[in-house]
């Protein structure tokens, strides 16, 4: 028994701190929700900005480039959840409908895609699923 303990303990202490994040969904978890230019010299605003719960309760201000996470299915041109999309390539205008859904025309196609399903608040910042 004297043994197991020896190595047990050891090993628990080892251990790293485990950091608990709080996690949300866009629509509940921030306010202030709007669509803004990230990159000067382009028209398109692709960069998803809001006031978003963080961990102690307060707002804090976060901005997410959406094209770390929506591009377009080439097939049909309509809009997607994946990782680098790079959005600005293939979308000349986007626009925020009822607060949480992206529309998007994209190759002269219009698109929307529910911004729920792909973005988390993370600590009070917005990131990608």
């Amino acid at each position: 028994m004297y043994l197991i303990n020896l190595i047990i303990v050891p090993f628990v202490a080892a251990l790293p701190a485990i950091t608990i994040r709080q996690t949300g969904i866009l629509s509940a978890s921030c306010t202030n929700i709007e669509l803004v230019n990230g990159y000067p010299g382009k028209a398109l605003n692709d960069n998803l900005k809001g006031s978003c719960s963080g961990p102690q309760g307060q707002k804090l201000e976060s901005t997410l480039d959406l094209n770390q996470c929506v591009g377009i299915d080439y097939s049909n041109n309509t809009l997607i959840w994946t990782p680098m999309g790079k959005l600005r390539n293939y979308c000349d205008t986007c626009s925020l409908k009822d607060g949480n859904v992206l529309a998007c025309t994209c190759n002269q196609q219009a698109s929307t895609l529910k911004l729920d399903d792909g973005v988390v608040i993370r600590d009070g910042s917005l990131s990608c699923k």
